[in-house]
């Protein structure tokens, strides 16, 4: 039986997992902390590089789905990805992960060669994941977080601001943080070996995440705070009140791992988090009292 072609559209969309694409938000923080928001040119130059690396990376997922198709069978939850599930064919998903990655390609260069040259470091550095990187222990985490520096390099080259060496730091600490928060629900979702999940989870122990998270986002929390108050940030702002932003950022590490601890079902915590009103309201506080000491007081 043939499948109509909206069928097989909306299968695709939802295997691009549009509710991950909340992560390239962090596209548009070179535009914020590089004093821009008030440009409306460099707003539609930054919200067209976010679009973009959401269909980059939606294309990453389709790679994911096709290269752990068999894994995923074998999850209670992923088995139901359109892939997985039967309701993608592979070739399907590999000829629309193709002219995903083309056309975000071709649209940051239409931006700037530099764009483009991010959009597809970003495809390669996750095509590595997918085959090489995800099976070796903390490379993987280092490889996820090396994604969310291309996001913001990619916000930077987009407006035309130079990427600050705090702003690389503390997103880089961020994403390892949240990328061993993730690797510590799965060992307590599937058993401590955690094999049937991804192979690499056999060499992770409940006892190191448990500490590398406490020192990680200590680490996370001096850095931001060495940030907010450099003679570097406090000049550029004409203000040091962005040490009050201090408090929001304990708060979401902090409420993160309270997450861990309590939602111990197979969706995954980010997930779970981007649900959690605490965190989301504490998330809306953060940016509204940037935007303020930044473009306000």
């Amino acid at each position: 039986m043939t499948v109509p072609p909206n069928v097989v559209a909306i299968e695709i969309i939802r295997a691009m997992r549009p509710h991950q694409w909340v992560k390239n938000l962090f596209v548009l923080t070179p535009l914020v902390f590089g004093g821009q928001l008030t440009d409306l040119a460099q707003v539609i130059l930054a919200l067209c590089a976010m679009v973009l690396f959401s269909l980059v990376s939606g294309s990453v997922y389709l790679l994911n789905d096709v290269v752990d198709r068999e894994r995923d069978r074998r999850h209670p939850l992923k088995r139901l990805r359109p892939v997985a599930a039967g309701r993608l064919p592979v070739n399907v998903a590999v000829g629309a992960l193709v002219v995903g990655v083309a056309v975000a390609t071709l649209g940051g260069w239409a931006v700037t060669p530099r764009l483009a040259l991010a959009i597809a470091g970003y495809f390669m550095l996750h095509t590595a994941y997918s085959f090489i990187l995800k099976h070796i222990v903390f490379v993987d985490l280092v490889a996820i977080a090396a994604g969310f520096i291309l996001r913001i390099l990619a916000g930077a080259v987009a407006v035309g601001v130079p990427l600050s060496p705090w702003l690389v730091l503390c997103t880089f600490l961020l994403a390892i943080f949240l990328g061993m928060g993730k690797r510590k629900h799965e060992l307590i979702v599937s058993g401590e070996n955690g094999t049937s999940l991804r192979s690499v989870l056999a060499r992770y122990r409940l006892s190191h995440l448990n500490m590398a998270l406490n020192i990680t986002s200590a680490v996370t929390t001096l850095a931001y705070l060495l940030y907010t108050t450099s003679e570097r940030t406090v000049a550029e702002f004409g203000t040091g009140h962005l040490l009050f932003t201090i408090p929001f950022i304990v708060f979401g590490l902090v409420r993160f791992m309270q997450i861990l601890e309590t939602h111990r079902e197979s969706l995954s915590p980010t997930e779970y988090m981007l649900k959690d009103i605490p965190f989301l309201i504490n998330l809306v506080l953060w940016a509204l009292t940037v935007v303020l000491v930044i473009y306000v007081f």
